[in-house]
């Protein structure tokens, strides 16, 4: 085949105990994902419809060891969320997301950063 490449992996052994420690490292995100949920809260519930501003209100974030999730127990949340029959969907989520793309992606990397370096594991290139 043109243009294949070889790559020789020195160490294996060593290479797949320290990418082991790290997924068991990064196995509880919880602090991460609970600094995401409070970084994103204020967004979406501003970007929630505000007619009494209970909606915007209840909406809250709970972070678990893999994930961050977003609730709001009014029985109406989820067509004003997604939509529905006459109803323009807000995406106040979604926006909440897109807006702070870069914080979500820095705070991941720096939790993430953290965990290598509790474990010993060397992130600097070359």
């Amino acid at each position: 085949m043109s243009g294949s490449m070889q790559l020789e992996v020195k160490n294996a052994a060593e290479v797949q105990r320290a990418f082991a420690a790290f997924a068991k490292a990064a196995d509880d995100m919880s602090d991460t994902n609970a600094e995401v949920g409070n970084l994103l809260l204020p967004d979406i519930r501003s970007h929630t419809r505000k007619r009494t501003g209970e909606l915007a209100a209840s909406w809250e974030a709970t972070a678990e060891p893999l994930t961050a999730a977003f609730s709001n127990p009014q029985s109406y949340a989820v067509v004003q969320e997604f939509g529905g029959i006459e109803v323009e969907p807000t995406n106040a989520v979604a926006q909440a997301f897109r807006g702070n793309a870069d914080g979500v992606t820095s705070a991941y990397g720096s939790g993430l950063a953290k965990r290598a370096e509790r474990i010993g594991f060397d992130t600097k290139a070359g």
